[in-house]
Formats: structure tokens, sequence, C-alpha cells
């Protein structure tokens, strides 16, 4: 994975990017913003459900409260 990066740090040596290393950099950069999509959908779901339950909470407690009085 780490040999992906070197011809991209390597900026003082005139380096030539064959199609295979070029490929290699392609699959690492596509298989990073897949996994930052995941995880920025997991995320986000979480915060939906919590708070969903949360409201649900709150007037679940709302009517309690009314029914009460």
């Amino acid at each position: 994975m780490f040999s992906s990066f070197t011809p991209v740090v390597q900026h003082s040596v005139p380096y030539k990017m064959t199609a295979a290393a070029a490929e290699e950099v392609v699959v690492v950069v596509v298989v990073v913003v897949v996994v930052v999509v995941v995880v920025v959908v997991v995320v986000v779901v979480v915060v939906v459900v919590v708070v969903v339950v949360a409201v649900a909470a709150a007037v679940e407690a709302a009517v309690v409260v009314v029914v009460v009085e």
C-alpha cells in the first residue's frame, strides 16, 4: 500500500508514472473515498437514529405529562 505513495513523495526525482503505478494510485484513492463515504453515511444514520429516539422520548414524556395533568 505504501509503495503506491513513494512516487508521489519523490518530487525531486523525475519519475514517469507507469500505467501499473497509476492504476495502483487510482485504486488506493477509490478505496479511501469509498471508506470515507461509508463512514460519513454510518455517522449520519447514527445521528438520525439518536435524534429520532430523542424526539420520540420527548414526545412520549410530553404525552405522559399531559395525560397525568
